[in-house]
């Protein structure tokens, strides 16, 4: 219990309230636990030493740990690791965590996702490098846990008891899905102890990886444009996906022990890339022992993280030329358009221009993550920088300008790497403009092609024209014969009303039973028949009046109903 309350006492003392806040913390990483926390520690742990060959041990559980124990000198085991993976109970209980004293040695830890966990402890002179794996397998059947840290909560909770992890690292590292930015710190983890020095940081991975067979690759998909997802070129044949590394590094000068904890979020299917670091150290180990270099060259844990950065950077420039391979391709198929004489269909120009705004949408964030590389390299250079501006000691400058010519080299690299990423941005920029160009040219000859046809529909328009004209002129003629026939059929039927009644009455009287009347033979009797006749001449022109009017006014009201309703 008065152990367990020291070490509360001595986390909290390193906590920094101002930066640190703790209910968001707890919040973050209680996620985190259920996302990325495995129920199972499976751990190979790898003890290297100046002098023989490496110790290897299998941890299965938080007991394994806590039974372990580092070795101080080459044949001499010291001081309890237990304790060396615990992060969870922090965030469950917000209890303070402090490290125990560790032997003098150098620690590195690397914890991984989807490999078969592994803990590599290697000690040469004053330096061990350790890592812990996920669940990596090469074989596609994934396990259940392939997205989950290989390492129990118990196991993590003990890693964070152990160092003394920062909540703000453990912040980020619950949220490394998102850009985190770097942290420095001074502590004394013991009374008794000298001052350590503590840096973080997160480095952006983008590793290519061929597609998987038989998998459809959907071009459309939310994650191209989101440049956090991965990003499919299907003429280079290339999926590049987007990951992290989480570092956390203490080091002690007067003991020289370096502690450098790692957290590879990378997939399972990348056993090759994510084991590569692992190996890397490995063969600086056994380069060191070959040719029994001095102390100094390592003291400073400054080779961790050149070997990680000069990975992530080899990776970061094979990603690079896929995208250069695949804007090649996009703008040798524009040119090839652009020399065709039709027009490019709207679907392959909408495609085109989708998968071009995918890449510059990357691209953009490829520059933003590889500026974030180039301050972890200078930030590195100044933690190394000021730990060592009180050292009077030769091994130690000695260590400090082969840590920095390290570093300048890989930030002349990371340079190149931003400089690429700038052309190819600007590249992106230009085929964009050359796509825009060739959907000009495309509206340019849908508009010639239009005003042809709709040339020809007035040439038609006007054809139609000049033969309505005739039309209405022959109609109009067709209406003048009518109208002087109307003229003629009237004359006809006023002269047929003048006559018929009076040829009518002529008729009757000359009938034999009247032409046989004495009374009507008489000549002076003609009076008779103008009496008969010009009454009903008269009235039959009246009826006609009268009929012509009534009809007149019908035709009228017609029109006034048809007028009013419209």
């Amino acid at each position: 219990m008065a152990s367990r309350q020291s070490k509360t006492k001595a986390y909290k003392a390193a906590q920094a309230p101002e930066l640190e806040h703790a209910k968001s913390i707890s919040q973050s990483f209680e996620s985190f636990q259920q996302s990325q926390l495995s129920a199972t520690t499976n751990i190979n742990y790898v003890h290297y030493q100046s002098e023989g060959e490496p110790q290897e041990l299998t941890l299965r559980s938080r007991t394994d740990i806590t039974r372990l124990v580092i070795l101080s000198s080459p044949r001499a085991w010291i001081d309890s690791i237990s304790g060396l993976f615990i992060l969870l109970n922090l965030i469950f209980s917000l209890t303070a965590f402090a490290a125990r004293r560790i032997s003098q040695q150098q620690h590195r830890i690397l914890v991984r996702r989807n490999i078969s966990p592994t803990l590599y402890i290697s000690e040469i002179l004053p330096i061990a490098q350790s890592f812990v794996y996920k669940d990596l397998v090469a074989n596609p059947l994934m396990p259940a846990e392939q997205e989950k840290l290989q390492i129990s909560a118990l196991s993590f909770e003990a890693l964070a008891t152990r160092l003394t992890l920062p909540s703000a690292f453990i912040f980020a590292l619950s949220r490394h899905y998102l850009p985190n930015g770097r942290g420095f710190r001074q502590l004394k983890i013991d009374n008794d102890a000298s001052q350590v020095f503590d840096c973080w940081y997160f480095i952006p991975v983008r590793v290519q990886m061929e597609p998987q067979a038989g998998v459809a690759e959907d071009e459309r998909g939310a994650g191209q444009m989101n440049p956090f997802h991965k990003l499919h070129l299907p003429n280079a044949r290339r999926n590049i996906f987007r990951s992290c590394i989480g570092v956390f590094t203490r080091v002690d000068p007067a003991s020289k022990k370096v502690t450098v904890v790692t957290f590879d979020f990378m997939h399972g299917r990348w056993c090759k890339v994510a084991q590569e670091p692992q190996t890397r150290i490995a063969e600086v180990m056994k380069h060191q022992r070959s040719t029994d270099e001095t102390s100094t060259r390592h003291c400073n844990g400054a080779f961790v993280h050149l070997v990680y950065i000069s990975s992530a950077l080899r990776w970061w420039t094979n990603s690079l030329n896929s995208v250069n391979e695949q804007l090649i391709a996009y703008e040798m198929k524009l040119q090839s358009e652009l020399d065709a004489a039709g027009v490019t269909p709207e679907a392959t120009l909408t495609k085109l221009s989708r998968a071009l705004h995918s890449i510059s949408a990357h691209l953009h964030r490829y520059l933003s993550e590889l500026k974030s590389l180039q301050g972890i390299v200078t930030d590195l250079i100044d933690f190394y920088a000021s730990m060592y501006s009180d050292s009077e000691g030769e091994d130690e400058d000695e260590g400090l300008e082969k840590a920095k010519r390290g570093f300048n080299q890989v930030l002349s690299q990371i340079e190149a790497s931003l400089d690429f990423a700038t052309e190819l941005e600007k590249k992106t920029q230009n085929i964009l403009d050359l796509l825009f160009n060739r959907i000009q040219i495309n509206s340019d000859r849908l508009l010639v092609a239009n005003g042809r046809a709709m040339e020809e529909i007035l040439r038609a328009m006007r054809a139609d024209t000049d033969v309505g004209r005739k039309m209405a002129d022959a109609s109009h003629q067709l209406a003048v014969e009518m109208k002087r026939d109307s003229i003629a059929m009237r004359t006809i039927a006023i002269i047929t009303m003048a006559f018929l009644p009076a040829a009518t009455f002529a008729t009757i009287l000359s009938m034999p039973f009247f032409s046989d009347n004495p009374w009507l033979k008489e000549a002076d009797r003609f009076w008779v028949w103008i009496l008969f006749t010009v009454p009903a001449t008269a009235g039959c022109f009246l009826f006609y009046r009268l009929w012509r009017k009534k009809s007149q006014r019908k035709v009228a009201d017609e029109e006034e109903a048809t007028s009013g309703g419209t």
